[in-house]
């Protein structure tokens, strides 16, 4: 008996802890991934994810990627939102352990984006000599803008 209620108590736990979860999670979850085309040339590329008139995005995960032409060159990632009037440009870290020649970040993130601007995405990388092309992936939520 004694273990039947134990039993109907863990759930009980387990189904207030899943409502709590579910109160928590995002109502408007937004991702987005695409190529960053990088032309000959330049030094970097740009790619942007609008955020919707009323919403506020905070980008919870960021991952970028890619391929270099040599093993020193130089290579850097960055995401660039717009608070109020000011932009704010946030580096990510390069992740050790892929060849020299990937380049890759990823990871979770706390930033926001405010309602009508745009989330930027860059990748810098120091030899402009051919176009390159590298891939990115954001995601988060979209909370209602006060």
């Amino acid at each position: 008996m004694q273990s039947i209620r134990r039993l109907g108590m863990a759930l009980l736990l387990a189904a207030g802890a899943l409502t709590c979860a579910q109160a928590q999670a995002c109502a408007r979850p937004l991702q987005q991934s695409g190529l960053v085309q990088i032309p000959a040339g330049m030094m970097n590329g740009i790619a942007t994810v609008p955020v919707p008139l009323g919403y506020r995005y905070v980008v919870q995960y960021v991952s970028a990627s890619v391929r270099l032409q040599t093993e020193s060159e130089y290579s850097d990632f960055n995401v660039g939102v717009w608070q109020g009037t000011a932009r704010i440009d946030y580096t990510l870290p390069i992740l050790p352990g892929f060849t020299p020649l990937d380049r890759k970040t990823s990871g979770p993130v706390k930033f926001h984006a405010d309602p009508g601007s745009q989330v930027q995405v860059s990748i810098v990388r120091g030899d402009a000599s051919v176009a390159a092309t590298g891939h990115y992936a954001i995601s988060g939520c979209l909370r209602k803008a006060n």
